[in-house]
């Protein structure tokens, strides 16, 4: 699990209908994304950014103020494109919005989690989250803002894993040195939603 602390494109919220699957069936809410295929033979042999889709807490209380579209879905599909620009990786031009308990879920090593400041899971959520972390699977989480919402992450993924804390990686972790050499640790600024973000 990769947490990253603050960070945002700039969208927050929007209605997706249950049955959508891709971030593709959604409209762009910048100036467009691009759009890109792959040969017809390897149109499954790709990466798939996979997007999970949960709901906030039933009884209303919720720490964050952002939820799982934040960013969607330009941030997913820019990400990929330029990952496929940058890389010798083939990706899925659609990505793909999924349930944790989705039967799915294990063709998507890699999953994404937006706004765990108003995370909630439900027990067989969790139970398929851990279930997909410990045979492999990578997640990566973003977009906190203040302690509240980094609390709110660390209360849910207790539920995930009760025996395991986050644990902050120093510059010479691996992570850091794979495809790109990562020699700091930049933190995009938004002073106004950091105090806000503080006062709730």
């Amino acid at each position: 699990v990769l947490a990253q602390r603050g960070g945002c494109l700039g969208g927050g919220e929007i209605f997706v209908p249950e049955g959508t699957r891709t971030s593709r069936e959604l409209d762009s809410r910048s100036t467009g994304t691009p759009v890109w295929t792959n040969a017809p033979t390897f149109e499954h042999d790709v990466f798939t950014f996979a997007r999970v889709r949960y709901d906030k807490r039933p009884d209303g209380r919720r720490r964050g103020s952002g939820g799982w579209t934040t960013d969607l879905p330009d941030s997913d599909l820019n990400l990929s494109f330029r990952l496929q620009q940058m890389t010798s990786m083939r990706l899925d031009p659609d990505g793909r919005l999924i349930r944790l308990t989705d039967p799915e879920l294990v063709r998507y090593p890699f999953l994404f989690l937006s706004a765990p400041g108003s995370l909630n899971l439900t027990a067989p959520e969790a139970e398929a989250l851990r279930k997909h972390l410990l045979n492999g699977g990578f997640l990566l989480m973003d977009d906190f803002w203040g302690q509240n919402e980094w609390d709110n992450c660390e209360e849910v993924m207790k539920e995930v894993f009760p025996d395991r804390s986050f644990v902050e990686l120093s510059l010479d972790h691996p992570v850091y040195h794979g495809v790109f050499e990562i020699k700091s640790k930049a933190q995009v600024a938004n002073v106004g939603l950091g105090i806000r973000s503080e006062q709730t």
